[in-house]
């Protein structure tokens, strides 16, 4: 029963792996539920249920593969495989407890109101200059505009060609001392 929990544990860490991209797979998930712990545990319904559950597997495990003599005992139960093929198959469904969080911070971020913009706009102070009965001549109102910014590509073409010259100025002035 140990080798095929084992085996059902590491099938569920290779799909952590792949979906969160990352070399420690359960570890890895039971780190980002501890990281989210505080907004997710209220709205989520098994958080908390899911995170102690793996925490206990992963302790299992670990038993299992750094322990020595612990393979001949039964340390896990069927219903700790049969929990651990439900979980993979909640997460390769995207109905695990993150993916679940996750989809619910998406949906309440684009709830929110988008800001006023008027609120982010600059505005420059009003200049009049006024004749003899006519309206102001001028009067100008201008929102903040972004700086525009050299794309990198640009940026690292003049870092190079600065190099460049600083080389050839170097080599010229070996050319001078060394002759």
């Amino acid at each position: 029963m140990n080798n095929r929990f084992l085996e059902e544990y590491k099938r569920a860490d290779k799909i952590c792996r792949d979906i969160y991209d990352s070399e420690t797979g359960i570890s890895n998930y039971i780190d980002l539920m501890r990281d989210a712990k505080n907004y997710a545990s209220q709205s989520i319904d098994d958080w908390d249920e899911v995170l102690k559950r793996l925490l206990s597997l992963r302790h299992i495990r670990n038993k299992l593969s750094h322990e020595v003599g612990t393979l001949d005992m039964e340390l896990c139960t069927e219903d700790d495989i049969l929990w651990l093929e439900g979980f993979g198959a909640s997460l390769l469904n995207m109905t695990d407890p993150l993916a679940r969080h996750y989809r619910a911070f998406e949906k309440a971020k684009r709830k929110r109101p988008v800001p006023d913009q008027s609120a982010f706009e600059k505005k420059k102070p009003e200049f009049k200059t006024e004749h003899k009965k006519t309206e102001p001549v001028y009067k100008t109102t201008s929102t903040y505009k972004r700086k525009k910014r050299i794309p990198v590509v640009f940026r690292m073409l003049g870092f190079f060609a600065l190099l460049l010259l600083a080389l050839y100025l170097l080599m010229e002035l070996y050319k001078i001392i060394g002759a």
